[in-house]
């Protein structure tokens, strides 16, 4: 009863409140905003409900308030220098994508409100309506019944959704130019094209060069990989972690979402990529490539084994060209420190 309550007071609020917020703005807002404005807006966004459905999304004006969840939102927003439009934040702490973006952005950071200290579960339906956000940016999951609802039912309160293309179901197959799309949305939603231009020319021309320096070699086998449990996730070309290997050249040898030992030992990689979460998760790798019967592998033998820290593959946005660079340098140790 006491959860209804609030939900009643926070509809309240917004009722009276949200109309003048929108016609009026808030402190976050300021004229200079408006006159940068002219010319860029209405700005159409092609996009996806809950349910993966196409939609087109309208935006007429800068986002002042964003609820922000997940890493890649906040990243991006970070890197565009719109810290200052975040109204709520919801992250992974204790990573080290999380340590790298504090080190990058810290003083940003510190002025979101909460930032240190929302976890997960935090970021739930009343909290962010009380939040009174413009827009919610999110995964799939973000907008789950036991999380935020349906983007609809946002949707009819004004407020605009963007779930990121290669999260979760939305996608069959994720690749790289999602991840430039999801970079260009952003700019475009907030007017930061000559940003969000440069990453995307970055991106295309790393791979384009690569592809350049390593004409004419065999392609590298490849396998990228996560031990989960008692099973073995395989990232295939379907991911984005295995388009960044085709793009650049590579060739993904296994298609099976889950695999086992005997798969990896038949397929016998010249590269094993491994994805972990948390970089404690790197000894369990280890423990498992020291067992005799995987120690045959060509990978192993040529110490051709690397890591990719999970945010640089999955869903990675502004950072697609760390992971590009990383499965380079895994596969073409020449290339290593060239950019």
């Amino acid at each position: 009863m006491k959860k209804y309550g609030i939900l009643i007071v926070i509809f309240l609020l917004l009722a009276a409140g949200y109309g003048l917020y929108l016609q009026h703005g808030n402190a976050l807002q300021d004229t200079g905003d408006r006159e940068e404005e002219k010319g860029h807006y209405p700005v159409t966004i092609s996009n996806y409900t809950s349910s993966g459905e196409a939609k087109d999304y309208i935006f007429t004006r800068r986002p002042q308030r964003v609820a922000v969840d997940r890493s890649n939102n906040l990243e991006i927003l970070l890197a565009l220098g719109l810290s200052d439009r975040i109204s709520m934040v919801s992250v992974r702490h204790g990573n080290e994508s999380y340590e790298e973006m504090e080190a990058a952005y810290g003083e940003e950071m510190a002025k979101i409100p909460g930032i240190h200290n929302t976890t997960y579960e935090d970021f739930d339906m009343e909290t962010v309506l009380a939040s009174q956000p413009e827009l919610i940016m999110g995964w799939q999951s973000t907008f789950g019944k036991s999380r935020l609802r349906s983007t609809g039912w946002w949707n009819e309160k004004g407020i605009n959704t963007y779930i990121s293309p290669s999260a979760n179901s939305i996608l069959e197959r994720r690749t790289v130019d999602d991840e430039i799309q999801f970079i260009d949305d952003v700019g475009r939603i907030f007017d930061k094209k000559e940003q969000t231009d440069a990453m995307i020319g970055e991106i295309r021309k790393e791979i384009k060069r690569v592809r350049e320096e390593t004409e004419g070699k065999p392609a590298p086998r490849v396998v990228v990989m996560e031990l989960l449990g008692k099973y073995i996730s395989n990232y295939s070309d379907r991911t984005t972690a295995g388009n960044m290997v085709t793009e650049l050249g590579g060739r993904m040898l296994l298609d099976s979402r889950r695999i086992g030992r005997e798969d990896l030992l038949e397929a016998d990689p010249d590269v094993i990529f491994v994805v972990y979460l948390e970089s404690r998760d790197k000894e369990r790798v280890l423990d498992f490539f020291r067992k005799p019967e995987v120690s045959s592998m060509k990978a192993v033998q040529g110490n051709r084994i690397y890591f990719l820290q999970v945010d640089n593959i999955y869903c990675p946005g502004v950072r697609t060209i760390k992971g590009l660079k990383l499965i380079r340098d895994g596969m073409y140790p020449e290339l290593k420190g060239k950019s």
